[in-house]
């Protein structure tokens, strides 16, 4: 209990202010991490594959479960099941805000390293570099390849995404919004999937 900084190969650095717990088990004559939960206020910072930074801060609880591959984190709720203070999820290019996140891992070369992440529920998109114009978005669903650097936004049935570019002055209203990055140009193609409204 208080704060704690854990600092490991393959998941990062996790730091946080109240509760962690930590389950390890001896395999080979070595002491490997199993699971890992921090309870309030935490900080997971990670690289990439590319060695692009990452950073997840969560008021609720993360969890990490090192046999799944997988780890994730929630905001807390109030008595009636209101969400108290959403996660942040940042990269070097934009900032996303959710009630929920789950990070999916791979094994590479006896090395766990982050592949994916899906965020959930009241997503909101800023793009962050205040010398390029602004891409915002309003979405239920996030899943973005940390791999591609491809982004999927989608909404609930029934329901829209929500997507702004500056850039080229586009607004979309759509059930999908694919973001990806063209692999000879390596410009950001926007796509929407479904009945699109422009």
């Amino acid at each position: 209990k208080g704060p704690t900084q854990i600092e490991e190969q393959d998941l990062g650095i996790i730091n946080t202010q109240d509760e962690l717990t930590i389950k390890n088990r001896m395999i080979n004559d070595k002491m490997v991490l199993q699971t890992l939960e921090a309870t309030g206020y935490t900080i997971m910072t990670y690289k990439d594959l590319q060695g692009r930074n990452h950073r997840i801060e969560s008021h609720g609880r993360l969890y990490i479960d090192q046999n799944k591959l997988q780890a994730w984190a929630e905001s807390p709720q109030d008595q009636n099941g209101n969400i108290q203070n959403q996660l942040t999820y940042e990269t070097e290019d934009l900032n996303v805000f959710s009630d929920t996140a789950q990070l999916d891992y791979i094994n590479v070369d006896q090395h766990v390293k982050p592949i994916s992440i899906v965020l959930k529920e009241h997503i909101r998109l800023f793009s962050k570099d205040p010398n390029k114009p602004v891409q915002l978005a309003i979405a239920d669903k996030m899943s973005y390849s940390l791999d591609t650097h491809s982004i999927i936004l989608s909404a609930h049935p029934g329901k829209k995404v929500l997507f702004w570019d500056e850039l080229q002055e586009l607004k979309i209203s759509a059930s999908e919004v694919h973001i990806t990055t063209d692999a000879l140009t390596q410009e950001r193609v926007i796509k929407g999937v479904g009945r699109v409204q422009f």
